[in-house]
């Protein structure tokens, strides 16, 4: 069934950054290694270690605490965060809308990139990080 993306969430470090994001990308992926042998004839892979790759596109905001002096505090204080995201602000998380969760700090913020007259836009990269207590692992809750 097709589906039109209207309201998703995000939160990062317990907030909620929806209203400033124009774009999310959430992606698992298996790294993946040679297994082959003599004799083979055919090159195979097994998998390897998941990959976790996230960012988002966002509408900056310079106001007191604004979207930009709580992207550069995590950046600046190198914030291993819990990040969380789903299809539907509006509704519970449920099967039909699930909530992905990981820790994730993050790695790349560009403050400033836009010409004169552009609405001020950014993005964000947050990379997958363990902190000695939780784990960068993606997990998805239905209930």
């Amino acid at each position: 069934m097709t589906q039109i993306l209207k309201d998703a969430f995000i939160s990062v470090n317990g907030r909620d950054i929806c209203d400033s994001v124009t774009a999310i990308t959430l992606g698992l992926s298996n790294e993946t290694q040679e297994s082959k042998t003599m004799g083979d004839d055919t090159a195979t892979e097994i998998p390897g270690l998941k990959v976790i790759s996230c960012s988002a596109d966002l509408e900056q905001d310079f106001s007191d605490d604004g979207l930009d002096e709580f992207l550069f505090g995590l950046v600046n204080d190198q914030t291993i965060s819990q990040v969380q995201i789903r299809p539907k602000k509006s509704e519970v998380v449920s099967a039909s809308n699930p909530q992905y969760s990981f820790y994730a700090f993050v790695s790349d913020y560009p403050i400033l990139g836009n010409g004169v007259g552009d609405k001020a836009t950014t993005s964000i990269t947050l990379t997958p990080a363990k902190d000695g207590v939780n784990t960068p692992n993606l997990t998805r809750t239905t209930s």
